[in-house]
């Protein structure tokens, strides 16, 4: 083979490396396009469906529901005064009997007992007595 053939083959060879580089190139760029519009068309597509779920989160486009009712404390005596006993009381135990003297100073617990009743602490019992045994002493 002479110099000039040698020559051709290898323009010939460097051509047709650059050719199919250039259809790689534009194909991964096609390739790019196509995953980009699919991804977009699946997240307008999750958009619409979101916007038309009953189950929207607060905050995040919901209307704001009505004002929530205030609820009732489980303490019913919101006082800056001190709450003692107004009677004397004698309340049962698994320890036996217990008697709480008039006037000594209730600590109220802010749990939950029947209408017309409260709880306290008293000397390491936790008991339920009636709300009309207390009275606020200022």
């Amino acid at each position: 083979m002479d110099a000039r053939a040698e020559v051709a083959l290898a323009d010939g060879m460097k051509m047709l490396f650059a050719t199919l580089s250039a259809i790689l190139v534009a194909a991964g760029i096609l390739y790019l396009i196509q995953q980009q519009k699919e991804t977009t068309a699946a997240r307008n597509a999750l958009d619409a469906k979101m916007r038309r779920s009953r189950y929207v989160l607060p905050g995040y486009g919901a209307r704001p529901a009505g004002t929530p009712q205030p609820v009732a404390s489980p303490i019913p005596y919101e006082s800056s005064g001190i709450l003692v006993a107004a009677v004397e009381l004698k309340l049962q135990t698994i320890d036996g009997p217990v008697i709480i003297p008039k006037g000594t100073v209730l600590r109220i617990l802010p749990e939950k007992s029947k209408p017309g009743t409260v709880v306290i602490s008293y000397e390491g019992y936790t008991l339920t007595i009636p709300s009309t045994a207390i009275a606020e002493q200022n």
